[in-house]
């Protein structure tokens, strides 16, 4: 059965680094998601997957988008412009927040992988129920490809509960240096029972699938979702 596809105006174009973009979106048909789903973009018979990076909103999408130049339909995205439409599917996965989440979250991330995050994290404290603390490690390779910096380190200023440790592998910045493993094994080391939602480069996930393991934390205890 083919696939039902909605209309999707661009909104707004946002740079948030030298080769990412984020994409406002709107739909006449409102599109209701979960923080974590993704969409499917439609573009000359070429079909990508984007992490929604918005808390949900009916009819209202955000998208954060790396340019590949020799991708197939990054280039054709980039040169897009506000008014623009462009054919996306319903939302789709189950990359999603536990319906009731007692224990502490850890979320860990490197490049664009911040997208379902975001969504998630903005959920998380909108929610009018106790919070959990929240640890958002942000590997990247260096400062300017830290998306939403400054955003995140407000955020942790104002959120007793929510912690922020960005961690850069290529960079002579004063944070913290290297990459995400050190960081989330010294916070696992406090709660054993923490959950872990892990996205972004398949080298991390498969790294920190096992090392979380090593760990001693079970298989209910973390999700994943890889972005090639």
């Amino acid at each position: 059965m083919k696939e039902t596809l909605l209309k999707a105006t661009i909104e707004n174009i946002k740079s948030l680094s030298p080769r990412v973009l984020e994409f406002s979106l709107s739909t006449k048909s409102p599109i209701a998601f979960e923080s974590g789903q993704f969409i499917v973009i439609h573009h000359k018979g070429i079909e990508r997957s984007y992490s929604i990076s918005n808390k949900p909103k009916k009819g209202f999408i955000e998208l954060i988008v790396s340019l590949n130049k020799e991708g197939q339909l990054t280039p054709d995205l980039f040169n897009k412009n506000i008014g623009d439409v462009i054919d996306i599917s319903e939302a789709k996965g189950s990359f999603l927040l536990p319906e009731t989440p007692q224990n502490g979250i850890c979320f860990i991330c490197t490049g664009t992988g911040i997208g379902p995050f975001k969504s998630m994290i903005e959920t998380m404290l909108s929610s009018s129920t106790s919070l959990p603390a929240i640890h958002l490690v942000f590997g990247n390779r260096i400062e300017e490809d830290i998306l939403y910096h400054e955003y995140w380190t407000e955020l942790e200023a104002k959120q007793n509960d929510f912690h922020y440790y960005p961690v850069l592998s290529q960079s002579s910045w004063k944070g913290l240096k290297g990459y995400v493993h050190p960081i989330y094994s010294d916070i696992a080391q406090t709660n054993p029972d923490l959950l872990f939602y892990v996205c972004g480069w398949k080298n991390m996930c498969v790294e920190t699938r096992q090392q979380l393991k090593a760990l001693g934390f079970s298989r209910r205890q973390y999700k994943f979702e890889q972005y090639d």
